[in-house]
C-alpha cells in the first residue's frame, strides 16, 4: 500500500492528446480544460475487444488524472495529495453562489440511522 500511496498520480499523454492543436481553447472530457486532466480525449475500447468477465478492462481504454488544479498542468505526487485537493473543493462548495446549504453526511450515518435525518435536513433548508 506504501507504494500506491507515495506514487505520482500520473501516466505519460496519449497520442490523441498530443495530436490536438490548439491545447488552451480545448474542452476536455467531463469539462476539464487540457491542463486540468490526461487524457483529454476520451478513449475507446479496442475494435476487437471482446468483454470477459474474468478480465474486466474497467477504464483502462479511458484513463482520466484530475492534474493540480492550480492551473500548473502537473501531476499530483501521490493520491494523498490529490484526495486533499478534493477535500478542500468539496469544502468551498458552500461558498458557491447557487448552494444555499452544503449538507455534510458520513456514509457510516446513513447506514445506522437511515435517511429519515437527511430528508428531515433538506426540507428545512429548502421550505418544503
Amino acid at each position: 500500500w506504501k507504494d500506491f500511496v507515495s506514487t505520482p498520480w500520473t501516466m505519460p499523454r496519449s497520442w490523441r492528446d498530443l495530436l490536438l492543436p490548439n491545447k488552451k481553447n480545448v474542452v476536455c472530457v467531463e469539462n476539464f480544460k487540457y491542463n486540468e486532466i490526461n487524457s483529454c480525449i476520451k478513449g475507446q475500447k479496442p475494435k476487437n475487444y471482446k468483454s470477459d468477465p474474468a478480465k474486466p478492462m474497467f477504464s483502462g481504454h479511458d484513463p482520466q488524472y484530475e492534474l493540480k488544479h492550480d492551473g500548473s498542468g502537473e501531476a499530483y505526487a501521490s493520491i494523498i495529495d490529490l484526495r486533499r485537493d478534493k477535500i478542500l473543493n468539496f469544502l468551498e462548495v458552500s461558498d458557491w453562489d447557487w448552494v444555499r446549504t452544503m449538507i455534510s453526511i458520513q456514509y457510516e450515518m446513513l447506514l445506522e440511522k437511515g435517511t429519515q435525518f437527511l430528508i428531515e435536513e433538506i426540507e428545512a433548508s429548502t421550505g418544503v
